[in-house]
């Protein structure tokens, strides 16, 4: 009934609350991530945008440069001479001193430049950025040459990738090969990109390291590429599918699958050269950077949900609490064991709570009394036949061992014999163990039913038990309560001395001290392992201890009669033996005489 009313409530605030709040979250949704696509999108052709225009700075700057040192008719024909190995005069020397240097201040104004070659055709040199003029065959970087002449007559601008042969100063270097044909004359400008560098300054443009970047040429091979983090997919990319799939409006990011995975795809082409720039970054990552504006709402939206489980408990619980007492109050009086208060004070809020809540005590008093009475004419009429009974055994139990002592007696001539004693022995410590409860003892009377005791013990065992006893004469007189001491034996004796399977000694110490009767039984049997004795201690607490009858026993009545203070307490060490010891109140004693 609890849980079906939860559920009502939960659904009641659930449509109240939690609908307007989700219905309120999908809106946040949409205009927040609209905001963040929008923003990824911008930033992401901004770098391209970035990317392309210092790649096009590179190109654009160094070809203009060239082209301005052809379009000098002065220094068009300096050139050539040079070139050819012909005698040039010095007019000529210093115009190939000026583009020589126009060349290295060129190279060396771009890092990812690795070097610039000016060539005629039909010409055995050319004109090296790092070099100088030298013979186009003997040069150790001479498979430009080879691509070149591969070019048909339409083709102004190729860029290839290639690696340029290690040198006597330089290594092998993998570069991006800008092949420009001269405006003016028959010749080439070619432009040599160090890959692993330019890519590194390409780097420093991009939003985040999951995207990536890919240079395609005009078949959509992958040129160079910078490939963002964890993406392993993109890094065995060789080609895209053709250009018209992918769209070329670098204004427009769209998404698109590539090798198996859908990408946010920022696009710029560079016309002169037939290149296209690639900004790519994983949905995934698209994703998780739109929702990372949204944790907020959420957590609003699951604080919400946790608002509406407490109201629905905490509703319940309220509307339920006096059921459960009142239930709670009818199971107290079966089970008799009724002690909270009747009345909840939380619960009266009317004149009509309170009239219910009397009848209900007026009911549950009666029904409490009632089963209280029964209880105790049960207790009664136990506790008389137990007495009944006790009456009887005690007296067959005498009988019977008064007739083996005298059949003892006739079969040894004599009323003296060990077993006789054994008998007589056993028999008073029967009585006095059986004897009514309000009949008192002292001191005295409990160590001779201990002597009594030890001597049955050392007829089954001979020269095996030592039993000294050091006892203030003063304390001889002192009432006592029956079978404290001779347990406490029995437990040295059972425990501490036959398991050391030796001769053994224990010490029975009784002594006044401070308004106090001290009592301390010390064995010097096998003791107690610290963690049995530990257990043993514990139990003693809790009661509950089926191994150690007698001691539990022991411990009971003396809380009982005397406190907590007069609980034993249980000193061991394994080898060496126990000492359990109590002291009893001299003054209640007295009292209670």
């Amino acid at each position: 009934m609890m849980h079906s009313f939860f559920l009502k409530r939960l659904k009641k605030y659930f449509t109240l609350l939690m609908i307007p709040s989700i219905l309120l979250l999908v809106v946040i949704l949409i205009i927040s991530g609209t905001s963040q696509l929008r923003t990824l999108k911008r930033s992401s052709v901004d770098a391209l945008d970035n990317m392309h225009a210092a790649f096009a700075s590179i190109y654009e700057d160094i070809c203009y440069q060239q082209n301005m040192m052809t379009v000098n008719p002065q220094l068009s024909l300096s050139l050539r001479k040079i070139l050819m190995r012909r005698s040039s005069s010095y007019t000529d020397y210093v115009f190939l001193n000026s583009m020589k240097s126009i060349l290295k201040t060129a190279a060396g104004s771009h890092p990812s430049v690795h070097s610039i070659y000016l060539y005629i055709d039909q010409y055995d040199n050319l004109l090296s950025s790092s070099d100088g003029v030298v013979p186009v065959a003997d040069y150790y970087d001479n498979a430009w040459a080879d691509l070149y002449a591969g070019l048909s007559d339409d083709e102004d601008n190729v860029v290839v990738r290639r690696v340029i042969p290690a040198s006597s100063y330089s290594r092998e270097t993998s570069v991006l090969t800008v092949f420009q044909r001269l405006t003016y004359i028959r010749g080439v400008i070619v432009l040599n990109i160090e890959e692993r560098t330019f890519l590194d300054s390409m780097g420093a443009f991009l939003p985040a390291s999951d995207y990536s970047l890919l240079v395609l040429d005009r078949r959509c091979a992958v040129l160079l590429s910078k490939i963002g983090a964890n993406d392993s997919r993109l890094s065995e990319l060789e080609a895209l599918p053709d250009r018209a799939d992918l769209g070329n409006d670098a204004a427009k990011p769209y998404f698109s699958r590539v090798n198996g995975r859908y990408y946010l795809i920022a696009q710029a082409g560079d016309n002169s050269l037939d290149l296209d720039f690639l900004l790519l970054r994983p949905f995934s990552s698209v994703v998780s950077g739109v929702f990372a504006g949204l944790i907020a709402p959420l957590l609003i939206v699951v604080f919400i949900g946790m608002l509406i489980l407490l109201l629905a408990w905490v509703n319940t619980r309220q509307n339920f609490r006096q059921i459960n007492y009142v239930i709670q109050l009818f199971k107290d009086a079966e089970d008799g064991t009724l002690t909270a208060p009747l009345i909840h004070p939380s619960q009266i809020n009317n004149e009509y709570d309170l009239i219910i809540n009397n009848v209900i005590r007026s009911f549950m008093n009666t029904t409490f009394l009632d089963k209280q009475l029964a209880e105790q004419r049960y207790e009664k009429q136990n506790a008389e036949l137990t007495a009944l009974q006790l009456q009887i055994n005690p007296h067959f139990l005498m009988n019977t061992l008064q007739t083996l002592d005298f059949e003892v007696c006739k079969l040894t001539n004599s009323f003296h014999s060990p077993l006789s004693l054994i008998i007589n022995n056993l028999s008073d410590i029967l009585r006095y163990a059986l004897a009514p409860i309000d009949d008192p003892v002292t001191v005295q009377d409990e160590i001779v039913n201990v002597r009594k005791y030890v001597e049955i013990q050392n007829f089954r065992f001979p020269d095996t038990i030592f039993v000294e006893y050091d006892v203030d004469e003063e304390a001889l007189a002192i009432p006592f309560k029956r079978l404290l001491l001779q347990p406490l034996v029995e437990n040295s004796i059972s425990h501490g001395i036959r398991p050391a399977m030796r001769p053994g000694r224990i010490r029975v110490r009784i002594a006044i001290r401070s308004g106090q009767l001290n009592v301390r039984c010390t064995d010097n049997g096998v003791g107690i392992p610290q963690d049995r004795l530990e257990k043993l201690r514990d139990n003693l607490r809790k009661g509950d201890n089926n191994r150690n009858i007698g001691l539990n026993n022991v411990n009971r009545r003396l809380i009982l009669n005397y406190g907590e203070g007069s609980a034993l307490k249980v000193l061991s060490h394994e080898g060496l033996g126990t000492c359990i010891a109590f002291s009893i109140p001299l003054g209640q004693d007295h009292e209670n005489r």
